[in-house]
């Protein structure tokens, strides 16, 4: 006989190739695959079931792709009693002994003795399952860490019981300068020559006194160019591609004068507002589908905050003070202690600042399910509308169903993150006045005054709803007290290791994100698909009549909606409270708003009778 248990754990996804085990796992590691391991080493899943985790009815709340962590993700399986009576067997101090084993495991990953308390405490005083979960993370690596589990029924599945989930998305500042990344023949034709630059430095230094040698030309007159000449001089010292790709990114980053302003932080959620409301994201995933409404998902929640300071060390004191304050996840973009506050002057060169970390933006996204590959390409074809390198109304292109053959970019996975989920309504519903609130209130704060101190705010959902179960049975209650307990693994691990993957990546992918490679302004342009493509659109409401006035309103900023036409019923329903903070927003942006910008459909005009 056996029981079925849900487990809640969070792992570094670097290095990974995904959650899911894969078929041809050879050279491959999957986190799944280490938990396989873990398990067959405790007892928990027999040697006839490795392999072939069907057999246990295994599910996940959400399959991570490659690169990608989490700080609280939850699966389901069947595991034999006998494991679960094993710690009742072999005695008390035993398990004692495995609990203090994990523990001090868990504080080599950083994540100190919260697993071990987790454990026990998230079993609602199960021994038995308190037990194995300890025994777990003795056998388990370090990146993975398991907060605990709950007995659940036969029939549970962690994917179809989840109400909803949040993941976050950390950028650095330095990848919103349109100059970092800029192809290398327009940076060229741009800037002058290093000989030109440093003729005009002579020729503007006053004549020397016979005898006396003349100064070199400092390299702060000289600007941007002692980056490009660092450039080309690194790229010659160079050995090989990625020495030289390395260099060219910390040299146009340490040139960068881009600083996280206000106005561009209410610019890049005016982009992010397009996406909130019900949309059919068949262009933002690679899944395969034949029925557009199967790839209809709902987003609540798309706002972008900061800056948030980061660094790479995980070891150090100051990260964890870095994490601990600049990055509260709920402080909605909270300012560091003696910093500037609301990002304005924060970030220039790269971000390191002193007292400081680097700069990031974290973009927050909450929705009752997301596609392979979707958050990861929405952040690409917004973070390609902020650097100005594909027109606003091509997001509205990309959502459209009757144009199926549209590819955005897919933004690297090292900043992306699932954060957890919601397995009651009301933690969900809470989730998104709290993020809706602190909308407003960001939009309040910089209409307002930017003081030395960001918005209080206390949205962000991470935090929200710690024990809604409703009248749905214990396990509810146990698994949104579970999905907090990632919190401190997020700030110390997680975060920190995206600060510590290096530029390159982002660099590189900035570099290929051009109109000429994606054919961005020419998305609008396209004829519509097919007639069964036509069909489906118009069947999922996306074809409708015009909008009146208002419709400017809602392509100005696209926050709820599709864009520059009214929205559906269905739409409307779905974007419910994370669409309000729309208005509030569109209020403050006034003119600028970018997002969609005219692109509602004429109105149909009246033929001429013919004779």
């Amino acid at each position: 006989m056996s029981q079925r248990i849900a487990l809640c754990f969070g792992y570094n996804g670097a290095g990974y190739f995904g959650l899911q085990r894969q078929p041809d796992n050879t050279g491959k590691p999957t986190i799944e695959q280490e938990l396989e391991a873990g398990l067959l080493e405790v007892g928990a899943l027999l040697a006839r079931n490795a392999g072939a985790l069907h057999r246990v009815n295994w599910s996940r709340t959400s399959r991570t792709d490659k690169g990608v962590s989490a700080a609280a993700n939850v699966i389901a399986f069947d595991v034999p009693h006998a494991c679960l009576r094993a710690d009742q067997q072999r005695g008390q101090p035993h398990q004692q002994h495995q609990q203090e084993r994990a523990a001090g495991s868990a504080a080599a990953g950083s994540s100190g003795n919260s697993t071990a308390a987790g454990g026990s405490g998230a079993a609602g005083g199960d021994a038995e399952l308190a037990g194995l979960v300890a025994r777990l993370n003795g056998a388990l690596r370090a990146p993975i860490r398991v907060w605990g589990g709950v007995r659940v029924g036969q029939s549970f599945d962690a994917r179809r019981v989840a109400c909803g989930r949040r993941y976050e998305y950390l950028l650095p500042v330095w990848a919103l300068d349109p100059a970092v990344g800029k192809p290398r023949g327009v940076q060229q034709s741009q800037q002058p020559q290093p000989q030109q630059l440093q003729r005009q430095a002579q020729d503007s230094q006053p004549a020397s006194s016979p005898g006396t040698p003349a100064e070199p030309p400092s390299n702060a007159a000289n600007g941007n160019a002692s980056a490009t000449a660092a450039t080309t001089s690194g790229a010659a010292a160079g050995t090989t591609t990625a020495e030289r790709s390395r260099m060219r990114a910390e040299a146009e980053i340490g040139a960068s004068s881009f600083a996280l302003s206000p106005t561009e932080l209410k610019r890049l959620n005016l982009i992010l507002g397009v996406f909130v409301g019900a949309h059919c994201f068949h262009n933002f995933t690679s899944e395969p589908s034949d029925d557009p409404e199967s790839l209809r998902r709902t987003i609540h929640v798309a706002r972008a905050e900061g800056p948030v300071y980061l660094r790479p060390s995980p070891e150090t004191e100051g990260a964890a003070a870095a994490t601990g304050s600049d990055c509260n996840p709920d402080g909605g973009g909270q300012a560091p202690r003696g910093g500037q506050g609301g990002g304005q002057g924060g970030g220039q060169g790269g971000g390191q600042g002193e007292g400081q970390g680097a700069p990031y933006v974290r973009i927050v996204f909450i929705g009752t399910g997301f596609l392979m590959h979707q958050i990861r390409r929405m952040v690409g074809l917004a973070l390609a509308v902020a650097r100005k390198a594909a027109p606003p109304d091509c997001i509205r292109a990309a959502l459209d169903p009757a144009r199926p053959h549209i590819t955005p970019p897919t933004a690297p996975p090292t900043g992306l993150m699932m954060d957890r989920a919601y397995f009651s309504k009301e933690s969900y519903d809470t989730a998104r006045a709290a993020a809706t609130a602190a909308i407003a209130a960001a939009a309040t704060a910089n209409t307002a005054a930017q003081a030395t101190t960001g918005p209080t705010g206390s949205g962000g959902g991470s935090g929200s709803g710690s024990g809604g179960g409703g009248g749905d049975g214990d396990w509810r209650r146990q698994l949104e007290a579970l999905s907090l307990s990632g919190e401190a693994f997020k700030l110390r691990e997680l975060y920190t290791a995206v600060c510590g993957a290096g530029p390159v990546e982002m660099f590189q992918f900035l570099c290929g994100l051009t109109d000429s490679a994606f054919g961005f302004r020419s998305w609008s342009k396209r004829p519509a698909g097919s007639a069964a493509a036509t069909a489906a659109a118009a069947a999922m409401g996306k074809t409708a009549a015009p909008a009146p006035a208002a419709g400017r309103v809602g392509g100005a900023g696209g926050a709820g909606g599709a864009g520059g036409g009214a929205k559906t019923a269905s739409e409307a329903r779905g974007a419910g409270a994370g669409a309000t903070a729309a208005p509030a927003a569109l209020a403050v942006a006034g003119p600028e708003s970018v997002a969609g910008e005219g692109e509602g459909q004429p109105p149909p005009q009246k033929q001429p009778r013919l004779g």
